[in-house]
């Protein structure tokens, strides 16, 4: 069209999304799903939510907020109706006036810790070893050399007539595992990437260079690393904060809803947790994501076992973003923007601030 449209807008809801209905006097207590429930409830403290019809699961009420799912099942709507229906202590019944809820197939939102907007993100580090990604792309022609390069260890594979591009990065990913001393490979959730992982956990790992490049006389194959070598060991699952932050070149860990159906419908249901060893779902959406003003590499998008409505995103951060403690973050699919979150991060490549000018300083002593 001629016009932009989408954005951020945190009133269009996607199925399966969790939200969060906000008003006066709607429970008369506080109430919350167990903790770990594989069921969520549909009524909690006397309160149920209907959508067209339909009651949703409930993960916590209270007099002024009500948090729930809205059902995957809305697919074929753009708009849908709300209300909360409240039985009383007293025994009487209450009904909200309904509300209209715009429905589009995904719309990101990012959890967050409480504050002013833009929030910190509840954001964690991915690794306890130094970790590199490789994208392979491109269009695969027999007789492509495809070789990654680790060190001064080199791995190559040849592709073969009906191979395609996972074949070859799985191909390079096995030979890695089987044969490399100091790195092992696994594919990335999104996408062709194999992504390289320091065998010894901590800062030994990092620095371990590698390469990666395809060769024939007309390949059709692309190696693509994303940096030149492992980095940015921490603490798997640790909070990033200001104390522990991010470097650039790293992979964090961001948790965020809305990300719409996903690629296979097998054991995602409203309202129950994703089951754990359950195969892994994709979104059906392309995710794409800005961190510092510059790309991030989007890892991995996939619900968490054992919750409800919730996606896991891992973020591969560009090698060359500066010292930011409030370094901004977004996610998006299709037109629409996730709300502005926040990181600290910090450059340890990055130049010291310059110092004063000390004939500067002199000069401004002296006139005062």
């Amino acid at each position: 069209g001629a016009t932009l449209s989408g954005g951020q807008d945190a009133a269009k809801i996607a199925p399966g999304a969790l939200v969060s209905i906000v008003g006066d006097n709607l429970a008369d207590s506080v109430a919350a799903a167990p903790p770990g429930a594989e069921v969520l409830p549909d009524e909690l403290a006397g309160v149920q939510v209907y959508f067209d019809g339909v009651r949703a699961p409930l993960l916590y009420v209270s007099p002024g907020q009500i948090n729930a799912q809205v059902p995957f099942e809305f697919l074929d709507t753009t708009s849908i109706s709300a209300f909360v229906r409240t039985r009383r202590a007293d025994g009487t019944v209450t009904v909200t006036t309904p509300v209209a809820v715009s429905i589009v197939q995904e719309n990101p939102g990012i959890f967050t810790m409480p504050g002013q907007d833009p929030r910190p993100a509840i954001a964690m580090h991915f690794s306890s070893n130094a970790t590199g990604t490789i994208s392979v792309d491109g269009t695969v022609k027999e007789g492509d050399v495809a070789t990654v390069t680790i060190e001064d260890r080199s791995y190559s594979y040849t592709a073969q007539d009906g191979d395609d591009l996972f074949k070859v990065r799985d191909a390079l990913i096995e030979m890695i595992n089987a044969q490399d001393p100091k790195v092992r490979a696994f594919a990335a959730g999104l996408w062709t990437r194999i992504r390289l992982q320091a065998r010894i956990a901590g800062p030994a790992g990092n620095g371990i260079p590698f390469t990666a490049s395809a060769s024939s006389t007309d390949s059709g194959v692309i190696l693509t690393p994303t940096n030149t070598a492992l980095c940015c060991a921490n603490i798997a699952g640790a909070p990033i904060t200001p104390h522990n932050p991010a470097i650039p070149g790293e992979t964090l860990v961001v948790y965020a809803t809305g990300l719409g159906l996903p690629d296979q419908l097998e054991h995602v249901n409203t309202g129950q947790a994703y089951p754990h060893g359950a195969p892994m779902h994709q979104p059906r959406e392309f995710v794409s994501s800005i961190a510092g003003g510059k790309t991030a590499n989007v890892l991995y998008a996939g619900l968490v076992p054992g919750q409800v409505g919730l996606w896991e995103v891992h973020l591969e951060l560009n090698a060359d973003l500066p010292t930011n403690e409030v370094t901004q973050l977004t996610i998006a699919q299709a037109e629409f923007v996730s709300n502005i979150v926040t990181f600290p991060l910090v450059n340890p490549n990055a130049p010291p601030p310059a110092p004063p000018d000390d004939e500067e300083e002199e000069e401004e002593e002296g006139g005062n």
